[in-house]
């Protein structure tokens, strides 16, 4: 890293530990009643330059002090109460009281109350640490990178850094891997790991991004690092609305060749019963550039590019009122991306050169990339019964990702994935401070590797599900509030008899099955506004990738595989709280595994199962700093060992694939007014080496570097307009995975500075 980043650095963490606040004097003074009284416990949101939070007293009572004059948004947050919006003006040292009466959901459901998420309020009895982004925090975050992985690496803590490719393959959440949802619909492939989990949805799509850090089994198989579920848009507006979305980017050491373009139209509007919203959208990504001003590879690490590709997306949503309680969605969301390319990777030296593309088209071979198909049916029902609420989904996924061409195998693999379930929920509030959730998800799910010259790598492999579920959220007076629940996974895998690229002989087929009960519980004491402690257990599963062990099997059968599930408990202690305007979040956890999952070999990659220890510490810290600049930082270490010898000893550290070096981010944004904003956003990434000298994949050491960015909004005509810069400092670097793979392949470096032009057009009528 040069002069001007350590400085940067040193600068942004001096802000993070050093920051004054300054009083103000104006404040409001609240209560929130129902027809029954006041409302303890009730989420209250205030919105300006910063957002405040607080919550209701005993008394229905909130407050929020220390604020300048202006305008403010007030807004309830429940799953049980209207969320009503006030717009309030302040005066200098103007002291002003509002009461709110607060209406049950069920007494007035609209289209505009229908939630953005089936599980939505799965996800408030979760008992782990959660980052939640809002749409308008995705559109400033996708108008710097529209990749997913890029927008997780700048907000999440823990999070792995970014791998800068179309693949996941090193990018986990606290050493293990995510399971992804869209609307609750399951994205990843466990049974077969693709590698392709967050190329399943354009982000001009979502209204929220929800992460949860830890294992968690409320979600099903494969959460075994935690969850990111992307939630879709809905309409809320009467009448018709357009949204258009034009953006041009480009590489300003590449010339034309690093010109990329997208676009997508949107369309939606609510009649009466009946509301809908459709987007089409493509995007065009040229060929990316390092910070030397030389191509970069289109393939790192064979794990597939986002380079040169074409990119086809849609999405529609229908909803229908059917009475004042109950209604129907039906929502289909498409994503395709192909790579047009005739470029291959010349291996580069570790250490020493780095990897670079040539030309080279192999005669026959397909576009690698992916297509993933979407379908769900959700119905929602308020007050099925007295104080419960019912929720049903029923859903359909197909997904597909070619990979390149492999002179291994002399062709291209591709991983082919069918999914078909069901989640169904119900949800008894007693009272505003006990709820009760319970129900059943159920999936069903047929996977396979093959060649495209039709030989079998992986057979099908054919999971049959079951698991009920019941969780509890209970406030134990002012203070306590207690989480609790149990599921049981009930796993049935049917492998049929098969002859694959691997095999020595015919591979006799079997069932296999798994039983699983988990649990999870967490308590929380409101101590003071400032400190919040919680404690909290949780526990996930996985099976573990079972169809890489099953592909490369040498035995006459199956049953000679010891192939059991993954259960991973969570153990975490945190602390957040909000002083004056400045919010913070601390936690420390443990990972255990008595049968961990890691790989190593390459490309003939072995499967390692041994028992594992990962553990880690996370701050965040949101805060303004100075009337309209404001601070928002995270900071997270991890760290993990084995125990290959399964002596108690663990005596091995984690490879790369596992555990990332420290990572220290942060934004800085300044308002100037309602219709122009800026902000700047570093990303510090520490460095690791626990292999010296090491020559085996996945064990290289990788060194620290440090990238800016840097947007500017301005409201425009009907819209806005964002000018971004990525890598603004344009540092030649090698992101993390280029250097803990450890091979000449995958030495690639990180892509240099980045410009792009985004407009927003919205046009509404009545």
């Amino acid at each position: 890293m040069n002069e001007l980043g350590t400085k940067l650095v040193t600068l942004i963490c001096a802000l993070f530990w050093g920051t004054a606040l300054m009083a103000q004097e104006a404040s409001i003074l609240g209560v929130a009643q129902d027809e029954y009284g006041p409302v303890p416990m009730l989420l209250v949101e205030l919105e300006g330059d910063t957002t405040l939070r607080a919550s209701t007293d005993i008394d229905g009572k909130f407050a929020f002090a220390g604020l300048s004059k202006g305008s403010y948004q007030l807004t309830i947050r429940s799953d049980i109460f209207k969320s009503d919006t006030l717009q309030i003006k302040l005066k200098d040292k103007q002291k002003k009281t509002i009461a709110l009466a607060l209406k049950p959901l069920a007494q007035e459901l609209d289209i505009t109350d229908v939630p953005v998420d089936l599980d939505d309020y799965r996800s408030k009895t979760v008992t782990g640490a959660q980052v939640v982004l809002d749409e308008k925090e995705v559109q400033e975050q996708t108008a710097v990178s529209n990749h997913l992985g890029d927008v997780l690496e700048a907000k999440v803590p823990s999070m792995a850094p970014s791998t800068q490719s179309a693949s996941t393959f090193g990018q986990g959440l606290r050493g293990r891997d995510m399971a992804v949802f869209i609307d609750g619909v399951p994205q990843s492939t466990p049974l077969r790991g693709s590698g392709r989990v967050l190329r399943c949805v354009e982000p001009s799509n979502l209204a929220e991004l929800r992460v949860l850090r830890g294992a968690s089994a409320i979600y099903g198989n494969g959460a075994t690092g935690g969850v990111v579920e992307f939630v879709t848009k809905t309409p809320k507006k009467e009448g018709v609305q357009y949204q258009g979305l034009y953006n041009v980017n480009l590489f300003p050491l590449g010339g034309a060749s690093g010109i990329g373009y997208r676009s997508s139209q949107q369309l939606s509007g609510k009649r009466k019963k009946l509301a809908y919203i459709a987007n089409l959208g493509y995007e065009k990504t040229g060929l990316y550039y390092d910070g030397e001003g030389d191509p970069i590879p289109v393939d790192p690490a064979g794990q597939g590019g986002t380079a040169e590709n074409n990119v086809y997306n849609g999405f529609f949503k229908l909803n229908y009122a059917l009475n004042k309680d109950a209604y129907l969605e039906a929502k289909y969301v498409f994503y395709q991306a192909t790579q047009d390319s005739d470029l291959k990777t010349l291996p580069g030296v570790v250490g020493e050169t780095k990897a670079e593309p040539y030309v080279d088209d192999v005669v026959g071979e397909r576009p690698p990339g992916n297509i993933n198909h979407n379908a769900s049916l959700r119905y929602r029902h308020y007050q099925l019964f007295k104080k419960t609420d019912f929720s049903a989904i029923l859903f359909y996924q197909d997904f597909k990702a070619r990979y390149n061409y492999s002179n291994f195998f002399g062709s291209q693999s591709y991983v082919h994935s069918l999914k078909f379930g069901g989640r169904f929920d119900f949800k008894t509030v007693f009272n505003p401070t006990f709820k009760l959730r319970y129900g059943l998800d159920v999936l069903t799910d047929r996977t396979s590797q093959e060649l495209e010259d039709g030989r079998i790598w992986m057979p099908r492999i054919q999971q049959y599900g079951m698991a009920p579920f019941l969780q509890l959220n209970k406030d134990l007076g002012e203070k306590w509030n207690v989480k609790a629940g149990f599921r049981m996974e009930l796993v049935e895998l049917s492998i049929p008899t098969f002859f694959g690229v691997q095999s020595v002989d015919t591979v006799q087929g079997g069932v296999l099955s798994y039983q699983a009960p988990l649990f999870n519980a967490s308590l929380r004491y409101r101590w003071k506004s400032w400190l919040t402690p919680t404690l909290s257990f949780s526990q996930g599963f996985s099976v573990a990738d079972i169809g890489r062990a099953v592909r490369g099997l040498s035995a006459p059968s199956v049953d000679a595989l010891d192939l059991k599930p993954m259960v991973v408990n969570n153990y975490e202690l945190g602390f957040d709280g909000q002083l004056k305007k400045a919010k913070y979040h601390v936690s420390a956890y443990l990972s255990t595994s008595a049968l961990g999952n890691s790989y190593a070999g390459w490309p003939d990659v072995v499967v390692l199962r041994a028992p594992e220890r990962i553990y880690g510490i996370e701050l965040e810290l949101a805060t303004p700093l100075y009337k309209k600049l404001s601070l928002s930082t995270t900071y997270s270490w991890l760290e993990g060992k084995v125990d290959l010898d399964d002596n108690d000893s663990y005596e091995s550290y984690l490879n790369g694939t596992r555990i990332p070096p420290m990572k220290l981010t942060a934004q800085l944004k300044y308002k100037f007014s309602d219709d122009f904003s800026v902000f700047l956003q570093g990303l510090y990434v520490g460095s690791r080496d626990r292999f010296p000298d090491s020559k085996a994949v996945y064990e290289g050491k990788v060194d620290s570097y440090f990238t800016l960015d840097a947007s500017a909004t301005r409201t425009l005509w009907k819209g806005s307009m964002t000018l971004a810069v990525k890598n603004l400092l344009n540092q030649a670097y090698y992101p993390a995975s280029s250097q803990f793979f450890n091979d000449g392949g995958a030495y690639v470096m990180g892509q240099s500075m980045h410009v792009s032009a985004t407009y927003v057009l919205n046009l509404a009528t009545k």
